[in-house]
């Protein structure tokens, strides 16, 4: 990161385990709580390291949220509340004219993370500053950047995979896959 920070960021999923985050830092690590259901039982875990403690500082330490009497109806709203969440606080914006904590540049800024993760990847880990969109002339560097993974008839585009682009794999893995995901019921665009 910009100050000499390591950040590293392990995604994956296993079924029946709630999600699960944890961050370290200089001091210490903070992480969600893990426990039955989706997001776990809810709380922040911070534990400072013991040999770095200030007067007065806690070992551990664990918060729990407090949300709003809206978060009910989220909850129950699909993608762990993600969509209600985000609607919600756009008609915020609408109604009262201020702007959200996660408006479109700190969006934005989120979104360019994982491009930018992605250049370094194929870029043999390679730095690239993340644009601050606020300031006309971040946006004006940008403006013209159409780098895309995403189009696989186009043959100049990035691959999707560290690995190469999906028409340059094996041919027989292929094939394997097509029929794990027929077993599993999946039976591609027509159904």
């Amino acid at each position: 990161m910009g100050n000499g920070a390591v950040f590293k960021l392990l995604q994956g999923g296993i079924p029946g385990h709630s999600i699960y985050y944890r961050l370290h830092g200089e001091r210490g690590l903070m992480e969600t709580g893990r426990g039955p259901g989706y997001w776990g039982p809810g709380g922040v875990r911070v534990v400072l390291d013991e040999w770095d403690l200030k007067p007065g500082e806690a070992t551990e330490r664990v918060y729990d949220p407090r949300f709003p009497d809206w978060a009910k109806d989220a909850a129950s709203a699909g993608h762990g509340g993600g969509d209600y969440v985000t609607n919600h606080h756009f008609a915020q914006a609408i109604r009262t004219g201020e702007q959200p904590y996660l408006n479109v540049y700190r969006g934005v800024a989120l979104s360019v993370v994982g491009i930018l993760a992605w250049k370094s990847v194929l870029d043999n880990g390679n730095s690239y500053a993340v644009p601050d969109f606020r300031r006309e002339e971040s946006r004006r560097a940008c403006e013209s950047d159409r780098w895309r993974p995403l189009d696989p008839d186009d043959p100049s585009a990035p691959p999707v995979s560290s690995r190469g682009k999906p028409r340059d794999l094996i041919p027989e893995r292929l094939r394997e896959a097509s029929e794990i995901w027929e077993r599993m019921g999946y039976r591609g665009d027509d159904g």
